[in-house]
């Protein structure tokens, strides 16, 4: 699997190192916004940009390398998480930063928490944090957390069982002959004959957004048979009858 460069602070004789990790399996080199973001977040602001730049640019070309940076030991730094929320609330992505030497690793229930601090509390992916935390995926975005979206439904329907496309167009006799007088504009049906059948809209399946909120399907369109003169319709209004027999127009 693929593992991004990383680097870690190093405790060593009473001074403070930064030491390179090389990329596994193609993964991405290690970039100087990673290293500046760090120090910035730590408050470690004594270490020249130039001298990140020289040792992103040494980190390229030797495996493991160091870099001095203080000549006085700084405190210990526990595993670091940098967590980013979407602002539409449909997933959470987290940074996972390596502990000095000296410092801690996180622990589940911690990354948990701090997801939770944040209002992160559904859709977490456990198996993406354990994988992350098993193999040191640090300088790597990791999605720990995406919503459960909603299933659309759609709007009602209504089939009629007769045609609709009658037109004010003269009728045509079997001789070819135009009848300006008799327009096909009626339907003949019979007595019982089914008219029409409603399609009820779907509303669909509300999802839930990872701070727990609903997030709504789309609105759909509602439509209903009526009843009228000469027709009825069924115990439960999904279909509708003709009670004689005639013309539909």
């Amino acid at each position: 699997m693929k593992r991004n460069a990383f680097f870690q602070l190093i405790h060593r004789n009473g001074k403070m190192y930064l030491k390179s990790y090389p990329a596994i399996n193609g993964g991405k080199i290690l970039h100087i916004e990673d290293v500046i973001f760090y120090l910035d977040k730590k408050k470690i602001n004594d270490v020249a940009v130039d001298d990140i730049k020289k040792f992103v640019t040494l980190a390229g070309k030797q495996k493991n390398a160091e870099m001095l940076i203080s000549n006085e030991e700084m405190i210990a730094e526990n595993e670091s998480l940098f967590i980013t929320v979407d602002p539409q609330k449909l997933y959470a992505k987290v940074r996972l930063y390596p502990h000095s030497n000296k410092g801690l690793r996180l622990e589940t229930e911690d990354i948990i928490s701090l997801l939770e601090q944040q209002g992160v509390v559904h859709g977490i992916l456990y198996e993406n944090i354990a994988l992350m935390q098993r193999l040191k995926l640090y300088c790597t975005d990791i999605l720990v957390a995406k919503a459960t979206m909603p299933v659309h439904g759609h709007d009602a329907q209504i089939h009629y069982n007769f045609n609709l496309d009658k037109t004010n167009k003269p009728a045509m006799d079997e001789n070819g002959h135009v009848d300006f007088h008799r327009l096909d504009m009626i339907e003949p049906v019979e007595e019982g004959q089914l008219l029409a059948t409603l399609e009820p809209a779907d509303f669909g399946i509300p999802g839930i957004d990872i701070t727990g909120h609903e997030i709504k399907p789309k609105t759909v369109k509602v439509l209903s048979l009526k009843h009228g003169k000469n027709i009825h319709l069924s115990e439960d209004e999904l279909e509708m009858y003709s009670e004689v027999s005639g013309n539909v127009t």
